[in-house]
């Protein structure tokens, strides 16, 4: 499913961009990706340049706010 930007968002005309913030919203819920795209054309609602390094530590940060990591340590080989 393509991302549900504004009529305005660039993320719209640029597939290379889509493709980013789609492999971002993967992992997430299906329920939360409409609200993972509206958070991410928040974001970058400040008139930046965007490219593609600009948007993936956008996703990132944004992904970080819709997956909860355990508290337990995490398993390394099984150990």
């Amino acid at each position: 499913m393509p991302p549900r930007s504004s009529p305005t968002s660039p993320l719209t005309d640029l597939p290379e961009l889509a493709e980013i913030i789609r492999s971002y919203a993967a992992p997430l819920a299906p329920a939360a990706r409409n609200r993972f795209y509206e958070e991410v054309d928040r974001e970058l609602g400040g008139g930046c340049v965007l490219g593609p390094g600009l948007l993936a530590r956008v996703c990132a940060k944004i992904q970080r706010q819709f997956v909860a990591i355990p508290d337990g340590k995490p398993v390394v080989d099984g150990r």
